[in-house]
């Protein structure tokens, strides 16, 4: 992929917006990735971290807590421009698609982090590979993607919105995913990139659409999240996988 195309930015900057809206599903998405966000950490080694994407903020706060800073690759200029303005020089900032992303000045990251990120990439296991360029020695790579099997998606085809767990829901659409991973697939684009997993896990055991969840009391989103990691992977809302790089071909 060339330069920075317009068209492709535009898209990205309208995505974006869905992070900065105020609204009762945001709730419901914030609480989600917290809880993702909370069990994923322990795998982060630090110092030097990159965030691919910049969401609502939410690990930016988190890893500046940890290690005092952040670097942040994302296609979308509001998006950095609203970490830049919440934390200053903490946080590098890197206006790229994930495709042409190189660290200025040959800089290496101990781990990478990609939640909700492969779903909306055309290549992933392309942009997978270019990520390990990305690594120190012994750095990981952290992915957190929807899972097309969990329960609410089979919960949808049996009550016909959905034909399979396969195909797109509107939020699917609205959010811009370009694919619904499963295990299987999430765990052979790692492999066919060059990688090898440290560890497998789901999150969440998700029984309704977040539409239908906005009034949940926080304690009930809590243990349903604790529900989840008692789940098969296949089972819950999202899963996930540690990665450091193999060797190369």
């Amino acid at each position: 992929m060339g330069p920075l195309d317009a068209a492709h930015k535009q898209r990205l900057d309208k995505f974006g917006d869905t992070y900065l809206v105020s609204d009762p599903g945001q709730r419901v998405d914030f609480m989600v990735g917290r809880e993702i966000r909370d069990r994923v950490m322990p795998w982060v080694r630090g110092p030097e971290v990159l965030e691919m994407g910049a969401g609502d903020g939410r690990w930016t706060v988190e890893i500046i807590g940890r290690f005092g800073h952040s670097s942040v690759v994302d296609g979308s200029r509001k998006l950095l421009q609203n970490l830049k303005t919440a934390h200053g020089d903490k946080v590098a900032c890197h206006e790229s698609f994930f495709e042409d992303f190189l660290p200025p000045n040959g800089a290496r990251f101990d781990t990478v982090v990609a939640t909700h990120i492969l779903e909306h990439v055309h290549e992933p296991v392309a942009v997978l590979q270019r990520s390990r360029q990305w690594l120190a020695p012994g750095g990981r790579m952290i992915l957190v993607v929807p899972n097309a099997t969990s329960l609410h998606r089979r919960l949808g085809v049996k009550m016909g919105h959905l034909k399979t767990v396969y195909d797109f829901s509107e939020r699917d659409y609205a959010l811009g995913h370009q694919r619904i991973y499963d295990m299987e697939t999430l765990k052979s684009h790692a492999l066919a990139s060059g990688y090898k997993i440290v560890h497998a896990r789901g999150f969440q055991l998700k029984i309704l659409p977040f539409a239908m969840m906005a009034d949940f009391p926080e304690p009930l989103f809590k243990a349903l999240f604790d529900m989840g990691d008692e789940l098969p992977p296949e089972m819950t809302s999202d899963i996930g996988l540690v990665l450091e790089a193999g060797r190369k071909s």
